[in-house]
């Protein structure tokens, strides 16, 4: 099997590399550094002018339908570049959260403006430092939220927030006692884009999609072995 990337990838990684090294530069991360303005909107404008913001997100919602590896492609090269720009949480986080949680109707008014750029995403899901779900104190209730979170990372530049809260019930601990358990002892590794364990059982196996060869793998409908 050819683990390498296509020849298409490949065009993707040297575009990215010239337009991110024309405006991601080392001093304007410099700058960045020292200055109030941590967000780098000149590199996100260019980005979502390239189309680059919607390569996950679908065509029928603005986006160019691509898949991980060229996300991954895209947050190695805004990695080497230093950009300070909102990827992780908006790209890596809210999208796939929108995708697979989302309405009908958040998908459609969100996910393209995502692509476009207008629409940026911060994730508020930290409380004390901590991830876990038995940390969350926040609450919806009646429809308005309360806590606090922090850090939340590019906060002030966002246009809406993907929160971690509980509802007037409450979330039941024991659906993710395995969950917790791993975030506090640890647990087995996932692969990642390379030649991992679970790639090569799942070509083994013919298995339709890695999860099912990943030990223990967790998804939004299923969080326990």
């Amino acid at each position: 099997m050819n683990f390498g990337f296509s020849e298409e990838q490949d065009t993707i990684r040297e575009t990215l590399a010239r337009m991110l090294g024309d405006h991601a530069t080392l001093k304007s991360a410099h700058n960045r550094l020292d200055g109030a303005d941590g967000f780098d909107t000149a590199t996100w404008s260019a980005l979502a002018d390239g189309g680059w913001l919607g390569l996950a997100i679908s065509e029928a919602e603005g986006g160019a339908g691509m898949g991980a590896v060229e996300l991954a492609i895209l947050a190695e090269e805004i990695g080497r570049s230093l950009a300070a720009v909102p990827y992780l949480p908006a790209l890596c986080m809210a999208v796939p959260a929108l995708q697979s949680a989302g309405t009908q109707d958040q998908r459609t008014s969100l996910l393209p403006g995502i692509a476009k750029g207008r629409t940026i995403i911060a994730t508020a899901l930290a409380e004390g430092g901590g991830l876990a779900p038995d940390t969350v104190s926040a609450k919806v209730v009646q429809d308005r939220l309360s806590g606090q979170k922090a850090p939340v990372t590019f906060g002030a530049e966002a246009t809406h927030a993907l929160v971690a809260a509980t509802d007037e019930e409450g979330t039941p601990r024991e659906p993710y006692e395995f969950y917790i358990d791993v975030r506090r002892y640890g647990g087995v590794p996932h692969g990642g884009f390379g030649l991992g364990i679970d790639r090569v059982v799942t070509w083994l196996a013919g298995a339709d999609h890695i999860r099912e060869s990943i030990p223990f793998p967790r998804d939004s409908r299923r969080v326990t072995p």
